[in-house]
């Protein structure tokens, strides 16, 4: 027997915070692809912009075909949609997946959603087809009009997931890929120019040993990315730097409550720069 969740809602919420530090709700929104039941819509990522405007990214299923016609099979799709102040849609973007990375009741694609201080939203999401597998996609869209100036595809032939996305100076996008092959996972950070092409992988981690969550960029587009690395069978928590030329910038290894990140001699973080790290890992504590 088959199992299906009832349709979901996706529900943007919009509060003020008042002096007393309580939430009082201004507005929602409720989105759904699909009036029928049996379908998800499930919101991943949320940013506002500096004219207060959000823009979400979601994953959804639907009865609703890429033409806008109800079919009789389910269709993936991952939505990128703009809402103003004032909570009224104003625009939207449907993007076929053609089939979501399913977990239990979680239809997962995207994985990134970042604005630049030039007027573009950046999204990532991951996408299948049956010759190449799931693949990790790169786009870049208007913020005024959501028209897509580019979509960049990262598909060397294994199963690809998109972990983490980041936008550095020059409109240049950085995501974390996770690569199997067989029983090897391999991560690795891509890299697109402005214009959204790039060529191999910017950089690669070892390969079922390094393990990665998250990562910023500073200003000069060095990065910094956390996860875990296992050692002995341990999960330890990671740190790692990498520099904007690709190459390794420092890595940590942490096993203990005091976090001690590794600076190579001789590196100097200016007031531009990233000069603190906070990071977040788990400790398990024996107790007798």
């Amino acid at each position: 027997m088959k199992i299906r969740l009832l349709s979901t809602s996706i529900f943007l919420l919009f509060f003020n915070i008042s002096g007393n530090a309580q939430f009082n709700l201004s507005w929602n929104a409720d989105y759904s692809h699909t009036n029928l039941i049996n379908y998800s819509n499930e919101s991943r990522k949320v940013v506002k912009d500096a004219a207060h405007n959000i823009f979400v990214l979601s994953d959804v299923t639907s009865d609703i075909d890429p033409n806008g016609l109800p079919g009789a099979v389910t269709y993936h799709y991952t939505v990128l949609a703009k809402y103003d102040v004032a909570g009224t849609l104003v625009n939207s973007r449907v993007i076929n997946v053609t089939n979501h990375s399913i977990s239990g009741f979680n239809y997962k694609s995207a994985f990134g959603l970042e604005l630049s201080n030039n007027g573009y939203v950046y999204i990532g999401f991951n996408v299948y087809n049956s010759t190449t597998n799931y693949n990790t996609c790169i786009s870049k869209y208007n913020t005024t009009t959501l028209s897509r100036q580019w979509i960049w595809t990262f598909n060397p032939g294994s199963i690809d997931q998109g972990i983490d996305l980041k936008i550095g100076t020059g409109g240049i996008a950085y995501a974390i890929v996770q690569s199997t092959t067989g029983s090897n996972v391999q991560y690795h950070i891509v890299k697109t120019d402005s214009l959204g092409t790039s060529t191999a992988p910017f950089f690669s981690f070892d390969q079922n040993l390094d393990f990665l969550n998250s990562m910023v960029v500073d200003a000069t587009n060095d990065l910094y990315v956390t996860g875990h690395r296992l050692i002995g069978g341990i999960k330890n928590s990671l740190v790692a730097g990498v520099k904007s030329i690709g190459l390794l910038n420092g890595k940590k290894h942490i096993m203990e409550v005091q976090l001690s990140v590794m600076i190579p001699a001789g590196q100097l973080f200016s007031a531009q720069m990233l000069t603190c790290m906070y990071v977040v890992h788990p400790i398990v504590e024996a107790r007798t």
